[in-house]
């Protein structure tokens, strides 16, 4: 029965534990399968670990990370809307550092958190049936992205966001190192 729960409304950090469940460990810790959203990034995935005292999320295994950025045209309201990028990072491991560990309560402003860093590689696959039929066979052709630390995951500069790594071409091309960026199509490549 535990639909939500926030960890920080300042650094926009909740989760949403998959069927509702977590397991309430000692001193307040706790682990559950689901959702972590941290600013405008989502989290899903296995074996995630809340640390009170440390306050970071341990995310052994990241099935997807899915992210938004400002779009370019303001609302009805004059808000500019964040849209979703059309590729996620997926197969991830790493931590979520929600705000410094003696700044729970967020009194002093942390505009660097929260923080993610990736403990090992990750992927983007091209194998939706929306891009060319899915021919792309995601054990073939991939990115493999580097690890790499992202921080102001609330208010980062969609401009600067960039992941190392190289493309795998399912030998049409030999290795490829480059760096991903968000495309005009909203999706993360290379020219």
């Amino acid at each position: 029965g535990v639909p939500r729960v926030m960890l920080s409304d300042t650094q926009r950090v909740y989760v949403e534990p998959a069927d509702q469940q977590l397991t309430l460990k000692k001193n307040r810790d706790f682990t559950f399968n689901g959702r972590v959203r941290a600013g405008r990034f989502d989290f899903r995935g296995r074996e995630f670990t809340f640390l009170y005292n440390d306050f970071k999320i341990l995310l052994k295994n990241v099935d997807s990370l899915a992210m938004r950025i400002p779009g370019s045209q303001p609302n009805e309201n004059g808000q500019v809307p964040n849209v979703a990028l059309q590729s996620a990072l997926q197969n991830l491991t790493g931590y979520l550092e929600i705000d410094r560990p003696e700044n729970k309560s967020s009194i002093k402003k942390s505009p660097d958190y929260p923080r993610f860093t990736s403990e090992g590689p990750g992927y983007v696959y091209y194998d939706k049936p929306s891009i060319y039929n899915g021919v792309y066979a995601r054990d073939k052709f991939y990115f493999q992205v580097n690890p790499f630390t992202l921080d102001s995951l609330d208010n980062f500069d969609a401009g600067g966001l960039s992941f190392q790594g190289k493309l795998v071409s399912a030998g049409i091309f030999p290795d490829i190192q480059e760096t991903l960026t968000i495309q005009e199509d909203l999706s993360l490549g290379f020219r």
